[in-house]
């Protein structure tokens, strides 16, 4: 061949034609063969390989029992004892592998399946398993962020319930500890019934209508009661918002005019004319309202006017269309005496004559 390409003669008898680059080691321990006459044959380009003929056969098979005596098939790092000692282990274990009785089963497609479906369904017990753990620690997380903030509204001293805590455990609603704050303030203590009516549903409900309009203003008391509590408000949520809690903090004032005017005695059809909301929408923020007032006087703690207040304000409300069915049906119901029949008279129990 031509510098730097060699033409190299195979075990098999195929000539090559290699570049220097692809010589990995060269036995000069070796004897040389001698190499009889032959027909070398025209190769021009790197890599180009063409089968021998007859006259180069000989040189191939010499070649061949040269490999075997001497292993020329195993390159020359691959002959340190370690790695003989680490070739002959992986063939011992190749060996064990061949020999395995799994081997023997017969539709592994169907054993593979059914691996497959085992590995699938121990990946999904584990997911689940650590979102549980990830929702039992959000609990747990949650809870103590609760004791944080009623520590910080001295609603529990350490783990032990305080007066306040007592207030805001007896109420229901969307956000207790707001109620109970509101309640506890004194902003309210004051407030006439109608009032206190329109200022409990400003903090305990929430109408989401686009086109709310009403045309009954917000009483000044109520503004003046809801203004002092707008920063009791902001600090709640300060505290609400770094302990990560999402409980709404109510504080809606477009419809306390409309509940005052309710709770002084306004006929239904007045206060419909005079808003955008359906019939359902009113009945449903009074009896929210109602909801709320008449848990105020089971409340520990707090004053007597609050409370006679709450009971007069929820009274207000509590007229027929709001009312309950079960109220009216359990309200006495007055008749006409019914007329006594006359004995003597036809058709009567007395006797026939």
């Amino acid at each position: 061949g031509q510098f730097p390409l060699l033409l190299c003669l195979t075990e098999g008898n195929v000539w090559l034609l290699l570049p220097c680059r692809d010589v990995v080691a060269f036995h000069g321990e070796l004897s040389c063969l001698t190499v009889a006459p032959m027909v070398m044959p025209p190769l021009r380009q790197a890599g180009e390989r063409r089968h021998g003929d007859e006259s180069s056969e000989g040189l191939a098979l010499s070649l061949a029992a040269m490999a075997r005596r001497h292993d020329l098939r195993t390159a020359r790092y691959d002959l340190a004892a370690e790695v003989q000692e680490q070739d002959r282990r992986v063939a011992a274990q190749e060996k064990r592998l061949g020999g395995h009785p799994a081997h023997a089963w017969r539709d592994r497609k169907r054993l593979k399946q059914k691996r497959h479906r085992l590995e699938t369904v121990q990946q999904e017990l584990e997911d689940r398993r650590r979102r549980l753990n990830d929702r039992i620690g959000r609990h747990w997380r949650m809870v103590l962020s609760l004791i944080d903030i009623l520590r910080h509204f001295a609603c529990l001293q350490e783990l032990e319930i305080t007066p306040a805590g007592r207030v805001v455990s007896a109420l229901r609603g969307d956000n207790e500890l707001w109620l109970g704050l509101a309640l506890l303030s004194g902003h309210l203590d004051h407030l006439p019934a109608p009032e206190l009516a329109a200022a409990m549903e400003a903090i305990s409900t929430e109408v989401s209508r686009n086109d709310l309009w009403s045309a009954y203003p917000p009483p000044p008391l109520v503004m003046e009661a809801l203004t002092s509590l707008r920063g009791l408000g902001r600090e709640l949520d300060r505290q609400q918002q770094h302990h990560g809690i999402a409980t709404p903090i109510w504080w809606e004032p477009e419809l306390t005019g409309l509940v005052a005017a309710w709770a002084r005695g306004s006929s239904w059809d007045g206060i419909m004319a005079k808003t955008s909301l359906d019939e359902g929408d009113v009945v449903r923020v009074v009896r929210r309202t109602m909801d709320v007032l008449a848990q105020i006087p089971h409340c520990p703690g707090l004053n007597e006017p609050l409370r006679r207040n709450a009971r007069r304000a929820h009274g207000s409300l509590n007229r027929f269309p709001v009312r309950e069915a079960d109220d009216i049906a359990a309200a006495p119901v007055v008749t006409p005496d019914m007329a006594t029949p006359d004995p003597g008279s036809r058709g009567g129990f007395g006797e026939r004559k």
